[in-house]
């Protein structure tokens, strides 16, 4: 095989389209038409011996073979990426790139405001896409690309190839209605346990980490109302006597934007860590770790 014969622009059309799945996603990406992404594709498929892609409802999925093929050729492109910079420090506001960020509520609470406002005088080529933290258990969307990073309190930076970074460290505070008529001044474990209670739950779990906590010590709280968001949430505490148990940067932030009050648990847990965690394929990304650190100085 002679090296100098093979059209390196290919690799960039196959990482594109495997980014995308969807060839004129990838032509728009490179700013070349359709047509010019599927001869591209053609050529690949002959000298790969593989139809690497095949069209489904959405567009397009990748075969095994490009599945395998894909880290290998991030990888490469990386490389390659970092010799032609010659060494020069990265510049965020000439890059052109995608970023798909898995979060909850908790970041759109505390960070997410200040995070796109830097992203856009700092890097305003940037794409920014944000989806919803559920099936963070399935791993294989952050080597597949279809995660660069998440935001959560679920912990998987012991499993091989992933990384964490401890974002912030937070007790557990309780939110109710100004004027709420058994909770005044102060919250007691007696009232607390007496009052009902609204949990937040993507899974429609009617227990959360205070119970939990509460399992231990024989003591039980009254879940009447289960929601999947901390914004609804909030709309439903100032129109009733429901209580809301969440982190205190939550609990706060919710207080300032929806007039309610915020009191700590009258329980003493500890603090609950919520962590960035990425992959190992991102992780020597001069791009992607300057993402890292506009999120943790947000």
């Amino acid at each position: 095989m002679e090296l100098l014969d093979k059209d390196l622009n290919l690799l960039r059309v196959f990482l594109a389209i495997w980014e995308e799945r969807s060839l004129s996603k990838a032509g728009a990406r490179l700013h070349i038409s359709q047509s010019a992404v599927s001869h591209a594709l053609s050529r690949m498929r002959a000298e790969f011996g593989d139809a690497l892609f095949v069209r489904n409802s959405k567009g397009v999925a990748p075969t095994d073979f490009s599945e395998a093929m894909a880290p290998k050729v991030r990888a490469l492109m990386r490389q390659l990426e970092e010799m032609y910079s010659g060494g020069r420090a990265f510049d965020p506001k000439k890059v052109k790139r995608k970023f798909t960020l898995a979060a909850g509520d908790y970041f759109s609470i505390t960070k997410l405001d200040a995070f796109v406002a830097r992203l856009a005088t700092e890097a305003p080529s940037v794409k920014l896409i944000c989806r919803p933290i559920l099936n963070i258990f399935h791993l294989d969307k952050f080597e597949k690309g279809e995660i660069d990073l998440a935001i959560t309190a679920i912990n998987v930076a012991t499993k091989e190839g992933f990384h964490s970074h401890e974002l912030s460290r937070d007790e557990i505070y309780v939110c109710a209605r100004k004027n709420h008529p058994q909770v005044k001044l102060k919250l007691s474990a007696e009232t607390y346990l007496s009052l009902k209670h609204l949990n937040v739950s993507n899974y429609g779990s009617e227990e959360g980490v205070v119970d939990e906590y509460l399992a231990p010590l024989g003591k039980k709280r009254e879940v009447s109302l289960v929601t999947s968001s901390f914004f609804d949430a909030a709309r439903l505490l100032r129109s009733t006597d429901l209580v809301l148990s969440a982190p205190q940067k939550i609990c706060e932030g919710l207080s300032r934007e929806y007039g309610l009050n915020a009191y700590p648990l009258p329980f003493r847990f500890g603090a609950r860590p919520i962590s960035m965690i990425w992959h190992e394929r991102t992780h020597g990304d001069p791009f992607h770790s300057w993402i890292r650190k506009l999120i943790l100085s947000a």
